[in-house]
């Protein structure tokens, strides 16, 4: 006959294993907090880029819009001494930049080129007028006229009559004293100005 073995504790008394991918609790509490530290980084670089976006666009916003106020003070216009014949060409720079290469254009639909008057710098803040004398009845007011310059930084401008400037890519053929020149071939006088209200 067998006497039974008494059965071992050694199990019974073992402590559990802890289940498979569990963490004890100061790990879970540094996770937690690595996570929530790295969401706050996140957000503030968000932010940052969010500021820096703002700033860089309301800097362009403000340099396009003080670049279109300069080009809108730059003008011109003729006088009449009747509602058919031109007596002055008035051109004006009411800006505090210069503007170059000034071409009062005159061509048909075409874009012909018929006559122009080859102005070139005019001074910041100025005016500067031509006396048409008998040559205001040779004036083709009856085409297409627009003034073309060049700003500071390099852009072109186009100008109608007494109208909104507007960028353009185009550039019209600048040659002083050339035969398209009508202020050189009729030897119109010329008179400059400085202007009181500017800017």
């Amino acid at each position: 006959m067998q006497i039974p073995r008494p059965r071992s504790n050694a199990r019974r008394n073992k402590e559990p294993d802890p289940p498979v991918g569990s963490s004890s609790k100061p790990e879970r509490s540094y996770s937690l907090v690595n996570t929530i530290s790295t969401a706050g980084a996140t957000l503030m670089a968000l932010a940052a880029l969010a500021l820096s976006l703002i700033t860089y666009y309301d800097q362009r916003s403000g340099e396009q819009e003080s670049t279109l106020k300069d080009a809108a003070h730059v003008n011109w216009y003729f006088l009449y001494t009747n509602s058919q014949t031109p007596s002055q060409l008035v051109v004006e720079n009411r800006s505090f930049q210069p503007a170059y290469a000034a071409v009062v254009n005159i061509e048909d639909s075409n874009e012909k080129n018929l006559q122009n008057f080859q102005i070139g710098t005019l001074t910041p803040c100025s005016r500067v007028t031509f006396e048409l004398g008998k040559h205001g009845k040779d004036v083709r007011i009856d085409q297409k006229i627009e003034m073309f310059y060049r700003d500071p930084v390099g852009r072109e401008w186009r100008v109608g009559y007494l109208g909104i400037p507007v960028e353009t890519s185009r550039k019209v053929y600048f040659a002083p004293e050339s035969s398209r020149d009508v202020i050189f071939q009729w030897g119109l006088e010329e008179g400059w100005k400085d202007l009181d209200a500017c800017g």
